[in-house]
């Protein structure tokens, strides 16, 4: 009795090694491959922060143009404007167009959020039909 209890104490104490040594093998190529993908994930982020970097700086510039180029063409504006008053002053003769009759001009009406109405029109007749 005593060789079968040490023989299923050795066989134990393998099994318990082999199982040891397959979990470690299988958990291992698991972990490198989870340390695989976190390290291009933190690449990528970084990629995508050096983006945002880039295109915040691009947005700043472009800002810095527009205001610049904003007070270029009121300067150049008001310039033209001193210009053209004594043009208009030398004009005696006062056009003003005249609106066929009949004709109503509305200006186009936009809602509160300042999109464009997508609805369309309903007419009195189709609203009775949903009734």
């Amino acid at each position: 009795m005593q060789d079968f209890t040490s023989s299923w104490l050795v066989f134990a104490a393998l099994g318990a090694a082999v199982a040891t040594a397959v979990c470690h093998w299988r958990y291992g190529r698991l972990r490198r491959r989870l340390e695989l993908r976190l390290g291009k994930l933190q690449s990528d982020r970084d990629a995508l922060q050096e983006q945002v970097k880039h295109a915040r700086q691009q947005v700043a510039q472009l800002q810095k143009d527009l205001s610049t180029w904003r007070l270029a063409s009121t300067t150049a504006g008001t310039a033209k404007a001193a210009n053209a008053k004594p043009a208009a002053a030398r004009l005696s003769v006062k056009v003003q167009p005249e609106i066929a009759a009949g004709l109503v001009f509305e200006a186009p009406q936009t809602a509160a959020h300042g999109f464009a109405d997508t609805q369309p029109f309903e007419s009195d007749d189709a609203g009775s039909r949903h009734a």
